[in-house]
């Protein structure tokens, strides 16, 4: 699987202090009356910990991503080691060494891990959650305060036309700054997602090579559910139904997921139509 790379955020000037911060911080754990009991103090202080560590885990889990996709295995796997060692229920931590395990052949290993992952799914999707809350606000605060230079400099502009070639190239880049943190805001994914799919398209694969084949084409049923376009999950389906000579099975997991956008192997669809029309 390929590791999407992570969006790069542009530069900010953010400035959070004194009460204003205190606010923040109540309004990203859901707020609440002002005087606190020593437990829910003791919670709240507990929650920020919880979700600094996740956030330092989430730096490292980037950079361990990195070093899978330019094929270091073991620097990726040490440092996704150094990221569970902070957050240990990270899902896509485990999720990683899956991957990096299943590459090194270690089967066994790729399935705890994979399991692991599935687990620590609802576990870590609260704080994640948090985490996102944080980034968007940070972000829309920051196109306030594009739209406000921009503002401003066309104000000058307007008052210095002479200025033009200073000035305008300023308010270019401010918008374009701009348009690039709209693009991050609408491609960040909603809140309360569930447990993607190829959690499961790696489940199977892992199951298959532990010789499970029943139980990966449940995975695999899995994660077209959740995808019903996933082209890998339907083909690897399609292909265990077609094994065990199930083939309106496989001609239906076929069909619909062709219909959902999925991409083919023309041969297994040629193959299973074969076997549906009998000898020749």
């Amino acid at each position: 699987q390929t590791v999407p790379s992570k969006g790069r955020l542009l530069a900010g000037r953010l400035r959070v202090r004194g009460h204003a911060f205190a606010v923040a911080v109540s309004l990203l754990f859901g707020g609440g009356a002002l005087a606190q009991s020593p437990g829910q103090t003791e919670n709240k202080t507990t929650d920020v910990q919880r979700l600094s560590a996740y956030r330092d885990a989430t730096v490292l889990l980037e950079r361990a991503k990195g070093l899978y996709e330019k094929k270091d295995l073991a620097g990726a796997r040490a440092v996704a080691g150094e990221c569970l060692g902070k957050a240990p229920t990270l899902s896509d931590g485990h999720f990683l060494l899956a991957k990096i395990s299943y590459l090194e052949k270690d089967y066994a290993k790729a399935l705890e891990e994979i399991e692991a992952a599935e687990k620590g799914w609802d576990k870590t999707a609260a704080v994640l959650e948090r985490l996102q809350a944080d980034r968007l606000t940070k972000l829309r605060a920051r196109l306030r305060e594009k739209d406000e230079s921009i503002a401003y400099l066309q104000g000058e502009l307007a008052r210095s036309p002479g200025q033009q070639a200073v000035i305008q190239p300023q308010i270019t880049k401010l918008q374009n700054d701009k348009r690039e943190i709209e693009r991050i805001l609408q491609e960040t994914p909603a809140s309360g997602a569930p447990l993607p799919a190829e959690y499961r398209y790696v489940h199977g694969n892992i199951l298959l090579k532990l010789k499970r084949p029943g139980d990966a084409a449940a995975e695999y049923g899995e994660a077209l559910r959740l995808k019903p376009g996933y082209s890998e999950a339907a083909n690897n389906l399609a292909s265990l139904l077609y094994g065990a000579r199930r083939y309106a099975e496989a001609r239906s997991v076929l069909q619909s997921a062709e219909s959902a956008g999925a991409a083919l192997n023309p041969e297994l669809k040629q193959a299973v139509e074969k076997a549906l029309s009998g000898p020749s």
